[in-house]
């Protein structure tokens, strides 16, 4: 076999590149959309979310505020990642304060909305300028 052909039948990894474009999303229907692509596919190895605060809950439980759902919302992002045996990646804003420090390096505190992600993440990064 030279460089230019490709036995296809050997090839053993499928990549499936699935993009759910809903402005209102639930975990729910996430979870509904893996189990699709798993039958369809075998497998998912990484899902990506962009990004965690658009994901709305099912129903509002009577007092919870934003910050409730948000844990809400991570920890059912968690219970997929175990169910599917793969990572999540969820992308967050931060809090505008981060903007008026002179250390501008975001800290596991500046998470919008929420202390749950650094309860529920594996493994947090933070990008900046």
């Amino acid at each position: 076999m030279n460089i230019f052909q490709v036995d296809f039948e050997s090839i053993s990894t499928l990549v499936v590149k699935q993009a759910i474009d809903n402005p209102v999303i639930t975990t729910s229907q996430i979870k509904g959309d893996l189990q699709d692509i798993q039958a369809r596919c075998g497998s998912v190895s990484l899902v990506i979310v962009d990004y965690v605060q658009l994901i709305e809950l099912m129903r509002r439980e009577r007092g919870e505020n934003r910050v409730q759902e948000i844990d809400s919302i991570l920890k059912k992002l968690r219970a997929i990642a175990k169910q599917f045996n793969c990572a999540v990646l969820g992308l967050a804003q931060l809090k505008r304060e981060v903007d008026s420090r002179s250390e501008k390096r975001p800290t596991k505190a500046d998470f919008r909305e929420s202390g749950g992600f650094e309860q529920e993440a594996a493994v947090i990064l933070g990008l900046y300028p």
